[in-house]
């Protein structure tokens, strides 16, 4: 198919004029398996590697999540205390 819609086309032309259309379609069929096998390693084993990801960071997010609300908090009780000491004045 591709060999065809090439062929009709201005580039296609102009390769055949150099001598590089039969090299262009098979590096395009050589581009083509690439691409598609790293589409399926990509829609099959990726998401095993963020699974596995997800679970093994999952204790490190925890204790993040905890320091992000500690602090959190303190800093709006310091805020709080600041605010009132500048009313003061």
């Amino acid at each position: 198919m591709i060999n065809f819609i090439l062929s009709a086309s201005n580039t296609g032309k102009f390769l055949q004029d150099v001598g590089l259309f039969e090299e262009a379609v098979k590096y395009y069929h050589v581009v083509n398996i690439i691409y598609e096998d790293v589409r399926d390693w990509t829609n099959e084993s990726l998401p095993l590697y963020v699974d596995t990801l997800k679970k093994a960071s999952a204790p490190a997010m925890a204790k993040a999540e905890k320091a992000f609300l500690f602090v959190s908090t303190n800093v709006q009780a310091v805020s709080f205390q600041v605010i009132d000491k500048v009313c003061d004045l």
